[in-house]
């Protein structure tokens, strides 16, 4: 086995094991973070796309979290965890090289995007400590090279301004 695949062997916890072996847990990690990355979208845009109510609360909560009432900031901060923490784990795999960097391209749109949000930002703010160091510093440099949005693509939803008028007939 050469110097170059015992180092990557040991690098992925692996040591000792021949080259192929790892080649074959790498093929097996990256099925599983595709299948992951699979249930999450569909699982997120479900939320969004069948439900009104959420999709209205989404709307607001991107505007401004902090104006949000407490049953709406837990709503919000449930969805938004799920939705960074996946985020977290394809951020690890593209930076280990376990993701296409084209892949990766449209989830770290996605994150450049959403954290331009002022309601995502205030949300951050205060959550920010449920997430890695790592994912902490990529978030902080998005957000700092883009400027916040000083309203969202939303901010026309008919309907969705307040939580009344969501709730009315």
């Amino acid at each position: 086995m050469s110097v170059g695949g015992t180092r990557s062997a040991a690098k992925a916890g692996h040591e000792g094991l021949p080259s192929r072996h790892v080649a074959d847990r790498r093929s097996r990690s990256l099925r599983g973070a595709n299948a992951r990355i699979q249930r999450y979208s569909h699982g997120s845009l479900e939320l969004l796309a069948d439900t009104r109510e959420f999709a209205c609360l989404y709307t607001r909560g991107v505007a401004d979290f902090e104006g949000l009432d407490a049953a709406e900031r837990l709503r919000f901060s449930a969805f938004y965890m799920s939705t960074y923490l996946q985020l977290q784990e394809m951020h690890r795999l593209a930076d280990r090289g376990a993701m296409d960097a084209d892949t990766w391209a449209g989830f770290h749109g996605l994150l450049q995007e959403t954290t331009r949000y002022p309601g995502v930002r205030q949300w951050f703010a205060i959550r920010r400590t449920w997430f890695s160091a790592r994912f902490q510093a990529y978030v902080d440099e998005l957000m700092q090279q883009t400027p916040s949005l000083e309203g969202t693509a939303y901010d026309d939803a008919p309907g969705c301004q307040t939580a009344a008028a969501v709730d009315a007939p």
